[in-house]
């Protein structure tokens, strides 16, 4: 049975790994050790919006606690992260000797 994607879902690498944006220069790619952001535990569990940098050169253009990085910077790199739902499709039926009959 295939899945349905109901709702906005949050955009994978072909490993199945989550995709970050850069709010800086918007690169998306894997989290790893070149990766940061800025933030309190709160804007996680508020599922807000909040900075982050693929790399040295990114976080500083962000600038100290991130200051340069406006509201605007944030939200459209969190928008990127996610992508509208396939369309589900219904699988095709296999064929059976019964078919011959109704064609």
């Amino acid at each position: 049975m295939s899945e349905r994607e109901i709702g906005k879902q949050r955009r994978r690498s072909q490993s199945k790994q989550l995709l970050h944006c850069c709010c800086i220069c918007g690169k998306l790619d894997m989290w790893d050790d070149n990766w940061s952001w800025f933030g309190s535990v709160k804007d996680l569990d508020d599922e807000s919006a909040f900075p982050k940098f693929c790399s040295a050169g990114c976080k500083a253009a962000g600038g100290e606690d991130a200051y340069n990085v406006t509201k605007g910077m944030k939200q459209k790199a969190k928008d990127a992260e996610w992508r509208d739902p396939e369309p589900y499709r219904e699988p095709e039926r296999p064929r059976n000797y019964n078919d011959a009959a109704y064609e």
